[in-house]
Parts: structure tokens; sequence; C-alpha cells
């Protein structure tokens, strides 16, 4: 059993958090995009106003999305502990407000950002990614033993994605 305890360091969690905000920034925009395309037709047809929601609503979504997260916040986004149970084939990421359970062998790419490894499933573009494995704080194993069953997964980043 591999185990990742500990808090993540302050590069690891600000990776983290601003891929986060990322997604959830393009989520944003496509759900207004769905709710405010639909008002574009009145503004044409019928009187100006309707732009100011077909715009305006997106611009206010948008800069409300860049509002910084908080410390406490950001606490309960990253994981406190990852688990990898290789006879069970599960790999688990569990905070106070999450836990998930995948199978290893679902894991499509396995990111080495140099001082931690993000661990991808499903399609290797799926960037919900609650599995960031900081290398130091591995324990009951080592990092070799970590890659060795990853080894035909794992990806050198030469960035930061």
């Amino acid at each position: 059993m591999i185990v990742f305890e500990g808090k993540l360091s302050e590069k690891c969690r600000e990776y983290y958090v601003r891929k986060d905000n990322k997604q959830s920034r393009l989520i944003l925009m496509l759900c207004c995009a769905v709710f405010c395309l639909p008002a574009i037709a009145p503004a044409i047809t019928e009187h100006w106003i309707f732009f100011l929601w077909a715009f305006g609503v997106p611009a206010c979504v948008l800069a409300a999305s860049y509002i910084p997260t908080s410390e406490k916040d950001k606490e309960l986004m990253v994981p406190a502990k990852v688990t990898i149970d290789v006879e069970a084939d599960e790999i688990t990421a569990e905070n106070t407000v999450f836990y998930i359970t995948k199978k290893i062998t679902e894991a499509t790419v396995v990111y080495d950002m140099g001082e931690w490894y993000h661990i991808y499933f499903g399609c290797k573009y799926d960037r919900l990614g609650r599995f960031v494995c900081q290398k130091d704080l591995i324990q009951g194993s080592t990092v070799e033993e970590f890659e060795k069953l990853f080894e035909n997964k794992i990806e050198r980043a030469d960035r930061t994605l």
C-alpha cells in the first residue's frame, strides 16, 4: 500500500487551485452562453435592452469568478490523503469534504510535475483530478515503487500544466 498523507506544499496547492479555478470559469462561461444566447434574437427584433442580458450577465459572472479563493477553501479543495491499494486495485483521494475511489487500471496518464504527481482517469484531457500526490509525503513505500506501478503512464511535464 502506498500512502501520500500530509499538507501539500504551497506550490502544489497553488497549481491545483489555479487548475480548478480555470475549469470552473470554463464551465461558468459555457452555462452563461447557453442561457444568454437566446436573448440575442429579442435584442435584434424587439428592444436593445436584451443586449444587457446577453452580454452583461456573462461579464458579471466572469468577474465574480476571479474573486480570490480563501485559504480555508483551498484546504478543502486539495486532498489530505491519497491511498493506493495495489491488491484491491483502488486509489482513493480523501479530505474532510470528499472521498473519491477509482480503479488503478483506469488511470490514463500520470503527470510528473517535479515535486508531485497528478493522476488522471478516463480521457487524457479530463482535468477533474483530485489525485495529487506530493513525492515527499509518501509513506509505506518509495517513489520508485509508485513509478513502477504507473511505468507506462507517466509523462514528465516540462512545465506546470
